[in-house]
Formats: C-alpha cells, sequence, structure tokens
C-alpha cells in the first residue's frame, strides 16, 4: 500500500475529527472528544503537540504524537516530550507504520533541541518501543490502593517532571474534577467494573507547600463532596509509608504501566532509574 506520511497540524477541526474517527475504529468502547484532543495537544503552554501520521486515501490511518514537557535533572531543567499517543487502524497494522512514525518523531524532536522522550507504555506498545528504538527500560510503576494522603517526594529522588504555575494551570483545569487535600491533588475515580459500588480517590500528584496554596486559587472543589475512602497510587518515587497501602490485584490491574525513557542527546543527561525519579500519575494521562 501506498502510505503518505506526514507531520500533523491539528488546530483545525479537520484533522481533529480524522484522529477521532481513528481512535474510534481502534477503540469502539471508548468515548473521544475533539474536546480533550484540543486541550492536550493546541492548549499546553510548553507547546503544541508534534505528531506524524500516516494517511491512506486521503484517510488518517495511524497517530503518534507527544507533548512537549520539561524535567528537572537534579537541578537543571530540560526540554523533552511526553509520549502520548500511538494507534495503527487494525486494517494497517504490520506494515512498519509505529516504527516509521517514531522515528520521524524522534528525528524532529532532535532538530528542535529536544532532550529526552519519556513516556508510559502498555503490555502493547512495550515490546515494539524496547525491539526498535534504544529506549531504557525504567521500570513499572507501582499500582497501590489504601488509605491515607500524605504522599511525599522522597529526598533520593532528584529528578521529576518540571511543573510551574502557568503549566500546572493548563494541566490541572482540564475537565476533571480535582480537589486539594494537604499537599495533594486527588480527582473522583470509578473502578472498573465495580465503579456503581465502589468508589476510590485517585492520588494525582504531590505538590510542594510553596505551590499548593497558588494551586488552591484553581482547584476549588471541596476534598468532603465525595465518600471514597480509598486512594489509588500510581508512580514511583513517593513516600506513602504515613498510610497503608498494598499492590493492586493483577486481576484487577487491566495493564502493567512501563516507564521508558529515551535519551536524545549524546549522553550529555544522567542516567535515570527507579532509584533516583520521582513521577506521578499527574505527569502523564491514563483517567
Amino acid at each position: 500500500m501506498d502510505y503518505q506520511i506526514e507531520k500533523t497540524n491539528f488546530e483545525g477541526n479537520q484533522m481533529l475529527k480524522q484522529l477521532i474517527d481513528l481512535q474510534n475504529a481502534v477503540y469502539p468502547n471508548r468515548v473521544f472528544t475533539e474536546k480533550n484532543f484540543n486541550y492536550w495537544y493546541n492548549h499546553n503552554p510548553m507547546g503544541s503537540v508534534i505528531s506524524f501520521n500516516a494517511f491512506y486515501e486521503d484517510k488518517m490511518i495511524a497517530h503518534y504524537a507527544c507533548i512537549p514537557v520539561k524535567m528537572n535533572f537534579d537541578g537543571r531543567i530540560v526540554n523533552g516530550l511526553l509520549d502520548i499517543a500511538t494507534v495503527t487502524h487494525p486494517d494497517h497494522r504490520g506494515k512498519g507504520l509505529f516504527k516509521s512514525l517514531a522515528n520521524e518523531t524522534f528525528n524532529y524532536a532532535i532538530e528542535q533541541k529536544y532532550e529526552f522522550i519519556i513516556g508510559v507504555a502498555n503490555a502493547n506498545s512495550f515490546p515494539g518501543y524496547m525491539k526498535y528504538f534504544n529506549f531504557k527500560y525504567i521500570g513499572p510503576l507501582d499500582v497501590k490502593i489504601g488509605f491515607g494522603n500524605k504522599i511525599y517526594n522522597q529526598i533520593n529522588k532528584k529528578n521529576s517532571l518540571s511543573w510551574n504555575y502557568e503549566s500546572l494551570k493548563w494541566r490541572l483545569t482540564k475537565s476533571c474534577d480535582y480537589f486539594v487535600n494537604g499537599n495533594t491533588i486527588n480527582t473522583k475515580l470509578n473502578f472498573w467494573k465495580f465503579r456503581s459500588i465502589l468508589g476510590i480517590k485517585a492520588i494525582m500528584a504531590y505538590i510542594p507547600s510553596d505551590v499548593i496554596s497558588e494551586v488552591k486559587t484553581y482547584v476549588v472543589k471541596s476534598r468532603y463532596r465525595w465518600i471514597r475512602p480509598f486512594n489509588l497510587y500510581i508512580g514511583l518515587g513517593a513516600n506513602y509509608k504515613k498510610g497503608f497501602y498494598i499492590s493492586l490485584p493483577k486481576f484487577i490491574k487491566r495493564s502493567p504501566f512501563h516507564l521508558i525513557f529515551l535519551d536524545l542527546t549524546s549522553g550529555e543527561l544522567p542516567e535515570l532509574t527507579k532509584e533516583n525519579i520521582f513521577f506521578q500519575l499527574m505527569d502523564f494521562d491514563v483517567i
């Protein structure tokens, strides 16, 4: 088949509609909206989406996208990309499109002086990232459920995504129901197939004390709004010993969360490991 691969701008409704049609073809049981993709792709204060797509007969049949983020490497703020979406129409799989689109994206990222790609791969995409590219596998994210909202960054975790007032406001004013509880940002989450009988809160992020007062100016929901005694924690590097948490059983956890990292420099960045990174649910999009 003759595929056309191109870098795509999603500021217009036409390309957003094509993207929604592709997502619906791949994930028919999920709900996708132009509003949501427009939020992620066009309103990020750190920059618009970088996306390469494959077209067949003028129809989008494969999509790869990364959004700009910043990361703090032991005090040095570095520009990079968060791998946020990869999808191929079922009729066009096995054609090497994922590899082609990712290669185009990574080469463009290097030209634009981005220094890394970070992402959370599921069970389906993880083998391709490790086979075709020089990604480093940081490790699986912890997925725990329990009690206690006192979540902290462990002192030795010196590498983390960097958020300022502007980027936090963008991230947390998305059309989700967030609230502040102490130094954590939480959101309600209906728990898979048990959603009608068991509600839990997801801990999105620990926010330092010098920033949390600013966050409260635009995250105004009351923490007493919901009766949700359980907390879901997903991430790496947090100290949650002041609560009681257990790992989520595998029969409930639908897919592992594999944290992966690609250094786009010539080895100039410090080595990331699960022992030195602090990575939170707010840092990627799963809800």
